[in-house]
């Protein structure tokens, strides 16, 4: 370079030889105050002030000064010159040659370099599983990081891409097991300055989702009820039912949010209406509840509902005296209906002289003639085979011959 500024010298003198004034006689000035100049890094408009007694003129050396200018009278003047921004970290030299007939200046100026720290965003979100976190920045120096809070859950791995314009800073975040969100601040600076980036990287809570009072829920079937499941979850989910023909969803009250206003994990109370169960079965359905994000099961809940035995007494040909049955003194038949929906019935008397005979719909039962002197009484039990179903027992009174 400094071959170079000479060369430019020496043929700047041999170009303005010829337009010396024609007064050899009268030596030329040229001064200024002040021959070397600092500026920042930004793109400007400068000048520096020159007094000369002879006509002069302007040329400089480097590509990031531009002259308004090139030629003055003489006189006290300025000379006006624009400077490039400088985007490297590097300071730079240039310089502004004048020469006055005989005379020459230079000027020496040098522009700072511009640290750039730059992040591509200035928060970043983890997940509460933990994980591995890039963070893209721009830099054209060597960086320091920092950790000033959440050391104990987040490390800094490495730079990938060091000693490029754009690194990639690779940190690694712990899984939070707590149920609050929490916060990390890293502040990423110039190693050789006080330039520097402030990060903020978010992690979210753990994930949750429990059913906290069970999961199985056991009812009767012969009236329709509700139950509930209480559970607390930051998770969406999305609900199966196995059989909503008698399991409905009813619906979900959300409670008070416990703790910190960052928590999102909530309380809930889930609740379903059971239907009266037709059937001499008891029966079962489940509730699956599955991550609405990836499908993954997150509960299971059971609901187990009693049979409904049916057995009851429609209709019978006996006539019926307040809580008993009457029967004729002779030889006669009597029909019992009987509504179930048990598999099998059977009907027992606890008197020879009354016989049960399985009928269509129910029982006949043969009641024998009475050769007793006075009146007769029996009873028939009419009951489900597996006891399941409460027994119908008929108390029959036969009148006297």
């Amino acid at each position: 370079m400094k071959h170079l500024f000479l060369s430019v010298i020496a043929v700047l003198m041999s170009a303005f030889m010829v337009s010396c004034s024609d007064d050899d006689s009268v030596a030329s000035q040229l001064s200024s105050d002040k021959t070397e100049v600092t500026y920042s890094s930004d793109r400007a408009v400068e000048s520096v002030l020159v007094t000369a007694t002879a006509n002069w003129n302007v040329v400089t050396d480097v590509e990031w000064i531009h002259l308004t200018k090139t030629s003055y009278e003489a006189a006290e003047n300025n000379i006006a010159f624009i400077l490039d921004a400088n985007l490297t970290c590097d300071d730079r030299v240039g310089h502004i040659l004048v020469t006055s007939g005989d005379k020459q200046l230079t000027f020496t100026i040098t522009q700072e370099g511009t640290v750039v720290v730059k992040l591509s965003q200035d928060t970043y979100n983890v997940p509460g599983t933990g994980g591995v976190l890039n963070v893209n920045i721009a830099a054209n120096v060597a960086l320091d990081v920092d950790i000033e809070t959440g050391d104990d859950w987040l490390d800094f791995v490495e730079f990938k891409g060091a000693g490029t314009a754009f690194p990639v800073l690779l940190f690694s975040a712990a899984e939070n097991t707590t149920e609050y969100e929490r916060s990390a601040v890293v502040i990423i600076k110039d190693v050789n300055s006080d330039v520097s980036q402030t990060l903020s990287i978010v992690q979210k809570e753990k994930q949750t989702f429990e059913v906290t009072d069970g999961t199985i829920r056991e009812v009767a079937g012969n009236e329709p009820t509700a139950v509930s499941f209480n559970i607390r979850q930051n998770i969406d989910y999305v609900e199966f039912i196995s059989d909503n023909s008698w399991i409905k969803p009813h619906e979900i009250l959300p409670v008070a949010t416990k703790g910190q206003e960052s928590n999102s994990i909530v309380d809930k109370t889930i609740y379903y209406d059971i239907m009266v169960n037709d059937s001499y079965d008891e029966r079962e359905g489940t509730i699956m509840l599955t991550n609405a994000a990836n499908g993954e099961s997150l509960a299971l809940m059971t609901i187990k509902q009693d049979g409904n035995p049916i057995l009851e007494l429609t209709a019978t040909s006996l006539p019926k005296d307040k809580e008993k049955y009457s029967a004729d003194a002779a030889r006669k038949s009597y029909n019992v209906k009987i509504k179930t929906n048990a598999k099998q019935i059977i009907a027992n008397s606890s008197a020879e002289w009354i016989g049960c005979v399985e009928s269509v719909d129910g029982f006949t039962l043969n009641v024998t003639q009475n050769t007793t002197e006075g009146t007769r009484e029996a009873t028939v039990t009419i009951s489900d085979v597996n006891g399941k179903a409460a027994p119908i027992v008929m108390t029959i009174t036969q009148k006297k011959p």
